[in-house]
């Protein structure tokens, strides 16, 4: 697929992880080029992906998508049929506790990246769900892309991001060799709390009633 279309992305270009906090209490670095078959474009030992967000808000947002799927105390939420609306999302203080972002910025030009979002995707079968389909099955498939893109020599994915529909909600996927390693990024500064930047992000933090397992939210676009 070498003809397939590409993008590349400059040196210095910032991107966004989202992660968990170890046994310790202390956040999990950036770095993990997974190889675990859990990521919907992992590669197979000895190769990893590694996946970034181009913001903040779409790194969150896919952290917590993880978290409700195997949390059915989650707040419910009204979505689209990808994931969140774009406004103001609600989640449970303990989740965003747990959560922190980092920045990283990339020391090298990451070329070329297989362009998921390019329209001429579409000629070599490329559809919408590559990016928003998931279960064992789907990521069968996903993985296969992934291994063929890491043969003909593509450095990564650029994709549309599950849980945010919005215009930016973008990913990129960086192929390297399997393990727990920053590769070509560089850290901007310490990880920053969910709890503390979810205003900004446009997330609302919520701290459970007294009675009320699971309440029933609207959610509004923020403040213009």
């Amino acid at each position: 697929m070498g003809d397939f279309p590409h993008s590349t992305l400059p040196e210095g270009t910032q991107f966004h992880r989202a992660v968990g906090m170890d046994d310790r209490g202390r956040p999990h670095g950036p770095g993990n080029f997974s190889a675990s078959g859990d990521g919907r474009f992992d590669l197979e030992r000895p190769r990893g992906t590694m996946y970034v967000a181009l913001t903040k808000r779409t790194a969150a947002l896919e952290r917590l998508g993880l978290l409700y799927r195997t949390d059915s105390s989650a707040p419910t939420r009204i979505e689209t049929g990808t994931g969140y609306i774009p406004g103001t999302s609600a989640v449970w203080r303990a989740h965003t506790e747990r959560v922190f972002i980092w920045t990283v910025r990339n020391a090298v030009v990451l070329s070329p990246l297989a362009n998921l979002n390019d329209p001429l995707a579409a000629n070599f079968g490329v559809t919408g769900e590559i990016s928003g389909g998931a279960g064992p099955d789907h990521y069968r498939v996903t993985q296969h892309w992934a291994r063929q893109f890491d043969v003909d020599g593509y450095a990564g994915i650029l994709y549309r991001a599950r849980f945010d529909p919005s215009d930016v909600g973008h990913g990129l996927a960086l192929f390297g060799a399997a393990g727990f390693r920053d590769g070509p990024f560089v850290r901007v500064g310490p990880p920053q709390s969910l709890v503390d930047i979810a205003e900004e992000l446009g997330i609302r933090v919520l701290d459970p009633r007294h009675g009320s397992a699971k309440p029933t939210l609207l959610v509004v676009p923020p403040e213009p």
